[in-house]
């Protein structure tokens, strides 16, 4: 007579709790953000679809549906992640900075990866960063859902950057400008710039990027914020190249 095989020790509790145990809402919305920034900034939106961002993720095309209903609105949400992301690394160089030159230094650091906030790991979030706002302002033309997330950010920025202008005013270590207006003028130079140095075949590095702000805070502002005064920029060399 065949007898039964005897049956296997049963299963730790604690390894069926790990097999039934479900990763928090936040943790999953955060790991489909993350895979939405890498995979929008690596291929053209047009050829993006849910599915990529899913399997990125580690998830269904559903799951992604569900947290953010739109291919679009992925975007929008992936780039307020991005600039979340950009402000902690803004907060964390800032430090106990407590001069408007020290913080306005650091802010355009950050913006340029470069200077003492240069690193591999921040290199790669600044690329996917500045590659996302370019795609970004292209669908702002036409999309006012893109276009109203857009302006969010841009004047969350502006106010940051506008506060530092106007408290070296008030100590005075910038000279008596507008501030709104150098603002303006400051975010569009940087926005021009990076448009050269993330490119695969980029013009500029981002070093030359961040002296080239310098400069202008030296004209405009009379600030020499200590990071070389050479008015001849440096040869072109390649830039960050983006990530297969």
């Amino acid at each position: 007579m065949n007898r039964p095989a005897p049956a296997g020790p049963p299963p730790r509790p604690d390894a069926i709790r790990g097999r039934r145990r479900r990763k928090a809402p936040e943790v999953r919305r955060r790991e489909i953000l993350e895979a939405a920034v890498w995979v929008m900034s690596r291929r053209d939106l047009a050829e993006v679809r849910i599915a990529d961002i899913a399997r990125k993720a580690g998830t269904t095309p559903g799951l992604v549906i569900y947290y953010f209903g739109s291919k679009y609105r992925t975007l929008t949400e992936g780039l307020a992640y991005a600039d979340a992301r950009f402000n902690s690394k803004m907060l964390a160089a800032l430090g106990a900075e407590a001069g408007a030159g020290a913080r306005l230094l650091r802010l355009l650091e950050v913006s340029c990866c470069a200077g003492h906030v240069a690193s591999p790991e921040w290199r790669q979030e600044w690329w996917e960063d500045w590659v996302l706002w370019l795609k970004v302002y292209g669908l702002a033309v036409n999309n006012p859902e893109v276009a109203e997330q857009r302006v969010a950010l841009e004047r969350r920025w502006h106010a940051a950057l506008g506060e530092v202008i106007r408290a070296g005013q008030a100590s005075g270590e910038f000279a008596a400008v507008d501030p709104e207006a150098f603002t303006l003028r400051l975010s569009a130079f940087l926005d021009g710039l990076a448009i050269q140095a993330i490119m695969r075949e980029a013009l500029i590095t981002s070093e030359q990027m961040l002296e080239a702000c310098l400069r202008m805070v030296r004209l405009e502002l009379g600030a020499d914020l200590g990071q070389g005064g050479a008015d001849s920029p440096s040869p072109a060399v390649a830039g960050p190249a983006a990530a297969s």
